[in-house]
């Protein structure tokens, strides 16, 4: 392929995300609680960080889209993850890293971006088995930190974890992470929790049941001692 050519359909391919960011923050932007409009606000700036970075493909100013689309990655917006995993793959604004973009990429991923299975998938391929372990590993450590800090999303992303990125499917540990998203009613969770329950032997869900309720409780005592802890202060 020509050069510019796949510079141009590289740039085409951010540029596809840019809705589905605004619409997220516009959704936002209707809640009148103060917590939540603030929320809304961090949203704003974030998605006008995001058409920042955007803009400096369109210029091909690829240095600046790399730092830009790096320092929204590591606020957790799967959008830019996925730009991020691509220019890593593409070589630009940073050499090339294929552990660095997996990483990315299966980010994007467990957060419900359409086209990261295929980037995961191209890159899986460019690289030795025993190099992946390694990065779903630190894919597992990054959910745990968002989990320990409250960050629901997490829990079920957790559960996908066990579907989408482990060489063969868990289904054990990913009913104890549903579980756990149904107990807290987060969204999709009841019917994530009933498929892999469907996978599972009865004898086994008991034992599985117990050690959702134990990390269930560990949860909540650490948000409760977070809530109590932001009203002392």
């Amino acid at each position: 392929m020509d050069r510019r050519i796949g510079l141009c359909f590289l740039a085409v391919a951010f540029l596809i995300l840019v809705g589905a960011v605004h619409t997220a923050s516009h959704a936002a932007g209707h809640s009148t609680n103060s917590k939540m409009n603030g929320a809304a606000h961090n949203h704003e700036l974030l998605d006008a960080q995001y058409d920042e970075a955007v803009d400096f493909v369109r210029q091909k100013k690829y240095d600046e889209a790399y730092a830009s689309f790096l320092a929204l990655s590591k606020h957790g917006q799967h959008d830019a993850q996925y730009n991020l995993a691509t220019l890593l793959k593409a070589g630009l604004g940073h050499p090339q890293d294929f552990q660095q973009a997996l990483y990315w990429a299966w980010l994007s991923q467990l957060g419900d971006v359409k086209k990261a299975p295929a980037l995961a998938e191209d890159l899986i391929g460019l690289m030795p088995e025993n190099a992946l372990d390694a990065i779903r590993d630190k894919v597992v450590a990054h959910l745990t930190n968002r989990v320990d800090d409250g960050d629901h999303p997490a829990i079920m992303q957790r559960g996908d974890f066990f579907l989408e990125v482990t060489a063969e499917a868990d289904y054990e540990q990913a009913y104890i992470w549903y579980a756990i998203g149904a107990a807290m009613r987060l969204d999709n969770a009841f019917q994530a929790r009933n498929a892999a329950a469907e996978e599972l032997d009865p004898e086994v869900l008991v034992d599985l049941q117990e050690e959702a309720a134990q990390i269930f409780q560990e949860l909540k005592a650490r948000e409760n001692a977070a809530e109590m802890e932001a009203r002392q202060s």
